[in-house]
């Protein structure tokens, strides 16, 4: 990873805000404390007197902290597990008495890719225009094992 970062635009709010987390998680891969969460990452500015816990607006305090890591993030300046969210987590204790039962009873959700087809190549794993069109079309892609994410951006670049 660059130790170094330049912003497109730097007189901009979010464009300052890029610059600083940037240089935030330069510290902490100096300190080895690589990963680290967005929320930690919002206090320890509040705690520097960068940002306010206080709302300003219609978006929360932690907003502009969000958005400009996830900008460094989907521009490859900040690798995506450098950031954790320990608030969230997708825990499956599910068990059986054998191999067999276990096979068995997850046998009914088992799929064949339905894209092997050649001309669909990668079409299925293209960002989707936004996060409430992914939304919309969850119960689509839960059926069709269609796997996408949902894009900040109105339009994937």
């Amino acid at each position: 990873m660059p130790t170094d970062y330049i912003d497109p635009n730097p007189a901009t709010k979010i464009g300052r805000m890029r610059k600083i987390i940037f240089d935030l998680l330069q510290e902490h891969g100096a300190a080895g404390t690589i990963p680290t969460s967005n929320r930690f990452l919002f206090y320890e500015l509040v705690a520097r007197g960068i940002l306010s816990k206080e709302k300003d607006g219609a978006r929360p305090p932690d907003h502009i902290v969000h958005s400009a890591l996830t900008d460094l993030r989907e521009r490859g300046h900040v690798p995506w597990d450098w950031i954790v969210d320990e608030t969230r987590a997708l825990d499956d204790f599910t068990g059986a008495a054998s191999v067999q039962d276990w096979v068995e009873s997850v046998l009914a959700h088992a799929r064949v890719d339905p894209w092997d087809d050649d001309r669909a190549v990668g079409a299925h794993r293209k960002p989707l225009p936004g996060r409430c069109v992914a939304r919309a079309l969850h119960p689509l892609r839960r059926e069709t094992r269609c796997h996408q994410r949902p894009s900040r951006r109105l339009f994937a670049h």
